[in-house]
């Protein structure tokens, strides 16, 4: 199985690290450069990256944890030059709206399940949209409750939770199939939505 994992931003990072680590099959999508403000919770990247671009620098990070990606990992920094025909499961980590609804037409048009991972404040949410999808439920006024703005833990908790039900999905034993994780790290409370 082949998954596609969109922006690497704090989510992001986090999620590729991981499955990497479990010897998942993936590719990275990312049009975004590093800036100064990023380095709290996207920890591939430092000072010294600033202005790079993001998916440029977290594929050589990775590669530094595990060389043997070396020629398995293609990069990508337009969604529109992807083929999600070519991918099993496409994993949305990005953090606006309108490339959110990009991707979950996409989704929707080549008939793939897609994984929503956001990071906001200290809200943490993962959901798995099959044969649903997200931008069938998410309105424009509801942008800024999924922006991934500033708390490092809470993109690295959706990041962790993203990469297990990842490797979940690949084992053909996804917990999340049309259901939203949302954890709150303020109050240490998990619900989970129905969709």
């Amino acid at each position: 199985m082949k998954v596609l994992v969109i922006g690497v931003g704090g989510v992001g990072c986090s999620t590729i690290y991981l499955i990497a680590g479990m010897n998942v099959n993936f590719d990275i999508c990312d049009n975004d450069i590093i800036e100064e403000s990023n380095l709290n919770r996207q920890f591939f990247y430092n000072i010294n990256d600033i202005g790079k671009k993001k998916v440029v620098v977290a594929k050589e990070k990775l590669l530094l944890y595990f060389p043997h990606l070396m020629n398995d990992i293609i990069t990508y920094e337009e969604i529109e030059k992807i083929d999600f025909n070519n991918y099993d499961l496409i994993v949305d980590c990005t953090d606006n709206i309108k490339t959110r609804k990009k991707i979950s037409e996409k989704c929707k048009k080549s008939n793939k399940a897609l994984l929503y991972v956001s990071a906001q404040n200290t809200i943490a949410r993962v959901g798995l949209f099959v044969s649903k999808y997200l931008h069938e439920f998410v309105i424009e006024g509801e942008e800024k409750q999924i922006n991934c703005f500033h708390c490092p833990s809470a993109a690295f908790t959706a990041g962790s939770i993203a990469a297990n039900e990842i490797v979940k999905f690949i084992s053909g034993k996804p917990f999340l199939k049309n259901k939203i994780l949302v954890m709150d790290l303020n109050e240490n409370k998990i619900r989970i939505i129905k969709i």
